[in-house]
């Protein structure tokens, strides 16, 4: 039986697609599924989280430290520190999901996703036009997921690198603080010395309420880098990356719940 020259491309092509299909599961997947293969990426996030739990400390410490004063004259303070403590909560579930997704990322796409992506599209060789979309939205998911948190961890660590210093002497400032204040505290609760601890600050107690705002200051600034680093950046690594995608295969890739301003107009004049 003789087959022409379309027909051998086609088995051809069909026979390339299950191959790679295979080795994405028995290659790439063996290879991605290993924690060392992501060794550089949990030691970003392991080292993110010990950073991140220095500045709680740190903040804690100096909201208890100021809730040792006498009277309310850093009460307001001591409550704005420690109602940051919900920032860090939600910072450190942010990191405890991309160490989830680092490990997970790399078995969902190549021994789940991308196969099935790639054997969709061997069928779509016979059955043109049924798979081909669906097959490339499944391929790209899975590329996303391998890429999102590699590359938001670079993009994020240039970042925290800028603000490094400042963050580490943020919590040099906060801890020093903390320990005049509790020094002073463990020595009596007479108001008097009190008085003399900030007398002896030059400008007096507007100089001490003065460097108590710079320390929540410091402290603000600091959730504000890793919430835009931890949480904004992931995000917009992600949105990008469906951006690519769309713009390369001419995909309608749309975020689940994300309805298009022009669709609702049009639904609404209907």
């Amino acid at each position: 039986m003789k087959i022409n020259r379309k027909t051998a491309l086609s088995m051809t092509a069909f026979a390339a697609l299950l191959l790679a299909a295979v080795l994405s599961v028995t290659v790439l997947g063996s290879h991605y599924s290993k924690p060392e293969t992501y060794a550089g990426s949990i030691q970003a996030l392991n080292e993110k989280k010990a950073d991140i739990e220095k500045l709680a400390g740190s903040a804690a410490a100096a909201s208890a430290a100021i809730t040792l004063m006498p009277g309310d004259f850093g009460t307001p303070i001591a409550d704005k520190l420690a109602d940051l403590s919900g920032y860090f909560l939600l910072i450190m579930c942010t990191v405890y999901i991309e160490k989830i997704l680092v490990t997970l990322g790399g078995i969902l796409a190549f021994d789940i996703l991308i196969p099935i992506g790639l054997i969709l599209l061997a069928v779509n060789i016979f059955w043109p036009s049924r798979f081909q979309k669906t097959a490339l939205r499944i391929i790209s998911l899975g590329l996303i997921l391998v890429l999102l948190v590699p590359v938001s961890l670079s993009i994020s660590g240039a970042v925290e690198k800028q603000y490094e210093a400042e963050i580490q002497q943020t919590m040099q400032i906060a801890n020093q603080t903390s320990e005049e204040i509790q020094g002073t505290a463990e020595r009596t609760d007479d108001e008097s010395l009190w008085s003399e601890f900030i007398e002896k600050v030059k400008g007096g107690g507007t100089a001490v309420l003065e460097k108590l705002k710079s320390t929540l200051s410091s402290f603000t600034d600091a959730v504000a880098v890793y919430i835009v680093t931890t949480c904004v950046i992931p995000v917009a690594v992600l949105l990008i990356g469906l951006w690519l995608i769309k713009t390369l295969f001419h995909l309608d890739i749309r975020m689940p719940g994300i309805v298009p301003a022009r669709r609702q107009k049009k639904e609404r004049e209907e």
